[in-house]
């Protein structure tokens, strides 16, 4: 067998930003060694972290943003909450 060359991982939206992309889910490859600020870059949303949203990777909220992904993961972009 050959070396793995990418891996297979979900991005996940809630509220406003899955109204901004048009779906909640979205299965991506990205090549071995990608970071999330990869994946959110792929997908123009980097300038949301500006904003106030925080990342999920594998349900640890908070992650940081140069994680590695490996294959199934799931990278989560939550909305600054509202409200007071």
């Amino acid at each position: 067998m050959g070396e793995i060359m990418a891996v297979k991982v979900s991005l996940v939206l809630f509220g406003n930003l899955k109204d901004t992309i048009g779906a909640s889910n979205i299965d991506v490859t990205l090549p071995v060694g990608s970071t999330a600020f990869d994946l959110l870059s792929r997908f123009e949303l980097v300038k949301n972290l500006e904003n106030g949203a925080r990342v999920a990777i594998n349900g640890q909220i908070g992650s940081p943003i140069d994680t590695k992904l490996e294959d199934g993961s799931e990278v989560a972009l939550l909305p600054p909450s509202s409200g007071g």
